[in-house]
């Protein structure tokens, strides 16, 4: 997660060993089927100020296998 501007607050990630497929977050604004191309993936997921919050971020190959993971993001440590 990055920016500090409204409207700047994208979510960006990796696949490890996985070149395709795609990525669906719940939480925030939400993200549905973004495409991962070569192992990356990225998307807006906040449309005002960022504040902590959960994410589950799934991704889904082109298998049909999904694995999902919750996610802390914007907290202060």
């Amino acid at each position: 997660m990055r920016g500090f501007e409204l409207g700047e607050n994208n979510l960006y990630g990796s696949i490890i060993g996985a070149n395709q497929g795609t990525v669906s977050v719940q939480g925030g604004a939400g993200l549905s089927n973004v495409s991962v191309t070569r192992g990356v993936w990225g998307g807006r997921i906040t449309q005002g100020a960022l504040t902590p919050q959960k994410l589950v971020v799934a991704f889904t190959s082109p298998e049909g296998e999904t694995i999902s993971r919750t996610i802390n993001v914007a907290y202060d440590s």
